[in-house]
């Protein structure tokens, strides 16, 4: 009812919903209403609600809940859609509980005060789209020095000459890498 399109015909519906909502004011913060970003949004949002003859309040800087704790994604474009429901049927706290559905946002941050863990299951997992393997502490690793490399070694002093003929391979493995970004 709070939402609907009256019949043009009904003249009763218009002052029975005027009377409804005069009862009961919070009715219409009852519901997950739709509202579309009018700048970018992230981690708050400003908005307007889809429908103008609901008569819902434009919503200003509101901050988006997070899927999961510690994520935040911001939208760039206007004019996205998010659902926005009011906590406890108050007008004064909206909460906006989803994103566009299906949306990739411009910009997504995940953090946790211990660990993130990102694809614990997972046969692959792609950074960044892919691309170049990652390299573990403890992966063996293969150097190849080119002739044109070789030709730069210094000989220490009273040494002989450096003088490389073939392209020398060199194995060893990692020992050390980043303390902040760990694979499996």
């Amino acid at each position: 009812m709070i939402g609907a399109t009256p019949d043009p015909s009904d003249r009763l519906f218009a002052p029975f919903r005027r009377m409804v909502l005069a009862c009961l004011p919070s009715l219409k913060f009852s519901g997950v209403w739709e509202y579309a970003s009018t700048g970018p949004a992230g981690p708050t949002l400003t908005a307007k609600c889809t429908d103008s003859s609901a008569g819902m309040p434009d919503l200003s800087n509101v901050a988006l809940l997070q899927a999961t704790g510690g994520g935040t994604a911001t939208w760039l474009a206007p004019g996205i859609p998010f659902l926005v429901a009011f906590a406890n049927q108050d007008p004064s706290r909206p909460v906006v509980v989803s994103g566009p559905p299906g949306g990739i946002p411009a910009t997504t941050t995940v953090d946790a005060s211990v660990s993130v863990a990102v694809g614990p299951s997972a046969a692959s997992v792609a950074l960044a789209g892919g691309g170049a393997p990652v390299a573990r502490v403890g992966d063996a690793v293969l150097v190849t020095i080119t002739i044109a490399q070789g030709a730069l070694f210094v000989a220490p002093p009273g040494g002989g000459p450096c003088v490389v003929a073939a392209p020398i391979p060199v194995t060893g493995t990692i020992t050390s890498g980043s303390l902040k970004a760990v694979s499996g």
